[in-house]
């Protein structure tokens, strides 16, 4: 019978899918030291041995290994740090109305550094090896029916802002997170409206939209938001937005000290201090 052939058909390429993909131990190995294993074809084996957290020590200590192929983007990632920079200054010598590197305009380009970046971060262009290669995906938060991953299950349970698709309400959330930034930095003295979008539009990709929250730099502009909120919901005191920009200071080099307390720290070191040719030599 033909249900009889096809179901033939089905079990044969279950099994040819099966004898094609690379066998994975059913126990993890753990006498294989992750930081052994390359990304050789032949220590495949050796690689699906592992647990879920050796084969991320693995991952990052190929990844943090120096390659002289690599060289060529630290000159051309430092020229697109130049060019960001170059709009900033240029941006806030535009919009400010600021004599330049006086203290106004200094506090404009604070502001218009933190909108800039925002936009940057929100658009893939931030880092140039996106601009290079061309990746797309940064497109798919403006698409509706994406995936989205809300900040936990009770925020993805509430109709019409949760979800793990994305809707018409959240392609206006991400339009809505770029406007205001434009609104920070062609502003002057921007209003505590102004200060209450940056905030509230950064609260909502928290919430609704953590994926991307952790994408676009959302340990850096989740405090800066507030920062922002707490410096222009009043033009008469100052002392809230320092504390805030104080507490953002600790928190970062607190976090980042945390950051490095386990063994995953030979690689982090490595990756950040031996990546250049000349360093690992050293």
């Amino acid at each position: 019978p033909f249900s009889s052939r096809l179901g033939g058909l089905f079990e044969t390429s279950r099994s040819a899918v099966a004898a094609a993909m690379p066998k994975v131990a059913k126990t993890p190995d753990s006498s294989v030291d992750p930081f052994t294993v390359t990304t050789e074809k032949r220590d495949m084996d050796k690689f699906a041995s592992l647990d879920f957290w050796g084969q991320l020590d693995a991952a990052v200590n190929n990844a943090s290994k120096p390659d002289l192929k690599k060289l060529p983007l630290f000159f051309v990632g430092g020229a697109w740090w130049c060019i960001n920079a170059a709009v900033c200054v240029g941006l806030t010598w535009y919009s400010s109305g600021s004599e330049m590197w006086t203290s106004a305009f200094h506090e404009a380009l604070l502001k218009n550094t933190i909108a800039y970046d925002g936009i940057a971060s929100h658009h893939g262009f931030s880092m140039c090896y996106r601009v290079l290669v061309g990746q797309p995906e940064y497109n798919n938060k403006f698409r509706p029916g994406s995936i989205k991953e809300p900040h936990n299950s009770v925020v993805a349970s509430i109709p019409g802002l949760g979800g793990q698709r994305r809707t018409n309400i959240d392609i206006l959330g991400h339009v809505a997170w770029d406007l205001a930034r434009v609104w920070l930095i062609i502003s002057r003295e921007p209003s505590p409206q102004c200060a209450w979008l940056i905030f509230g539009t950064m609260a909502w990709m928290y919430l609704f939209d953590h994926g991307e929250y952790v994408g676009v730099g959302g340990m850096y502009h989740g405090p800066w938001s507030v920062f922002i909120l707490a410096k222009y919901y009043t033009a008469s005191e100052q002392a809230a937005a320092t504390s805030m920009l104080q507490a953002l200071l600790i928190l970062l080099y607190v976090g980042c000290g945390l950051g490095k307390m386990g063994p995953w720290f030979v690689a982090v070191f490595n990756q950040e201090w031996t990546l250049p040719p000349w360093a690992a030599r050293l």
